[in-house]
């Protein structure tokens, strides 16, 4: 079944023309059977790595998620300040309720993603690592080369982290933008196509949510409701990242930071240092893309 998260993202979806392929679906809905990776548009593009798209039933992955809770909100990574991302946690799965029943259902389903991303890393091995060559490399060596995006640890609950993504403009609007319109620019985030913002309340009203704002409009224990899409896969020699983004969401509540009790362990500072290494990656993948496609116009 699929389904939009607001009732009048229907009309938006209708006046963009967008293909139903296109529309969120539940996570509930994704039969990881019908996952495909698909090769680069452009073969050996970047000199930084290969970009792979994945599709579910030929259209994007575009999931509609339970409510969930950021425990660290949303922000700059530590040593990568152009890139900002949000961790969504599974907090409350354990809860004999109707809500932890929804995030033990999502929690299984992205455990599946994972397991079937490796897999077909594993089968598609010649298109992903085209630099082994003829060399033969065992399937567990291969396998260790897969980043699972589901952030596990013993003294909190599973997270993921989406991307918040930076809106991009083309070389021939920038030309017509002031100094002070591209600085403005520069600080926005871009949600989903299809959807007007990235960010709504609970009256559907848009949230202006910048780089500069990030962190108090999404502090510590913020609860949203969001869409994700797995934008694409990243592989360097020696590893493949799945990059997940946030493309528009509901913020359901806000817990002040200085109320909101959690202690961010060893753990939690070993897995922003790998967030912030894939977003490095990814920030250098979209240059290059924003780069090829300025000079293919």
């Amino acid at each position: 079944m699929h389904f939009v998260l607001y009732p009048y993202h229907y009309k938006t979806i209708s006046k963009l023309k967008i293909k139903m392929n296109s529309t969120p679906i539940s996570i509930e809905d994704i039969d990881v059977n019908k996952l495909d990776i698909r090769p680069p548009k452009k073969e050996g593009s970047s000199k930084f790595g290969l970009k792979f798209h994945v599709f579910h039933d030929n259209a994007r992955v575009r999931i509609v998620l339970p409510e969930m809770i950021a425990p660290f909100g949303g922000g700059a990574s530590k040593d990568y300040p152009d890139s900002y991302n949000v961790g969504l946690s599974f907090e409350g799965m354990d809860q004999e309720d109707r809500r932890g029943e929804r995030l033990r259902r999502a929690h299984a389903k992205f455990t599946e993603i994972n397991d079937k991303l490796r897999e077909l890393m594993i089968q598609k091995k010649d298109m992903i690592f085209p630099k082994d060559g003829k060399k033969k490399v065992e399937n567990s060596v291969l396998a260790s080369r897969y980043q699972n995006f589901i952030r596990s640890s013993e003294t909190r609950p599973d997270l993921i982290y989406f991307r918040l993504q930076n809106r991009m403009i083309k070389d021939e609007d920038k030309a017509k933008m002031s100094d002070e319109e591209k600085e403005l620019a520069s600080k926005q985030f871009q949600p989903m196509l299809g959807f007007p913002h990235l960010l709504i309340d609970n009256d559907k009203k848009p949230i202006d949510i910048t780089t500069e704002n990030v962190r108090d409009v999404l502090p510590y224990g913020s609860r949203i409701k969001a869409i994700v899409e797995l934008a694409y896969l990243w592989a360097k020699t020696d590893k493949l990242n799945p990059i997940w983004v946030l493309g528009t969401a509901r913020r359901i509540s806000t817990v002040n930071a200085q109320n909101f009790e959690i202690e961010r362990d060893s753990d939690a500072e070993e897995e922003e240092e790998e967030v912030e290494e894939e977003n490095e990656d990814a920030e250098m993948a979209d240059e290059e893309d924003e780069a090829i496609a300025s000079a293919s116009r």
